[in-house]
């Protein structure tokens, strides 16, 4: 978490219960083992809500080791709120490291990708700390020309 240290990303995180700041510029997102469809959508309008104040590089950490099942309602909602801040996403987002430990874990994220494509870089882990350490490596490989380098030209907003 050394890098984090010296972060110029995101300092704080999306008003859910779901989201928690873990170091600077490092958003969690905890799924709970089950959810409503409701759930879903509040947590994900505040995502969308969040996006809308994104004005430097983040990385999220994504905790899906504990989810049981995503309805096909539940992860259509998730899709949906994600194509709407995509150009955000492709703008901002320097990678997002997801924690899933089973097959089946696989399996939903692996359907939610089909639906929704991701548009930064991902990793699976099988733990919070080995997911931690690819985006400490990838954070540093991304934002090293922060904010003035040709990777982060026209990305950002004025």
């Amino acid at each position: 978490m050394a890098t984090f240290e010296r972060a110029r990303g995101m300092a704080f995180a999306p008003e859910h219960s779901w989201f928690a700041l873990e170091a600077p510029a490092v958003v969690s997102l905890t799924f709970p083992p089950d959810t409503s469809d409701r759930n879903v959508a509040e947590a994900f309008a505040s995502l969308t809500a969040w996006m809308e104040r994104v004005d430097r590089p983040y990385m999220f950490l994504i905790r899906a080791d504990r989810v049981l099942s995503l309805t096909a309602t539940q992860r259509r909602l998730m899709a949906e709120a994600e194509q709407g801040y995509a150009h955000i996403q492709r703008r901002f987002n320097a990678g997002q490291a997801v924690v899933i430990q089973s097959v089946v874990q696989r399996g939903i994220f692996t359907a939610f990708t089909w639906i929704s494509p991701p548009v930064w870089p991902y990793e699976i882990t099988a733990s919070a700390a080995d997911a931690f350490a690819w985006l400490d490596r990838q954070w540093e490989e991304v934002t090293v020309d922060y904010p003035d380098g040709p990777v982060w030209t026209g990305r950002l907003r004025r």
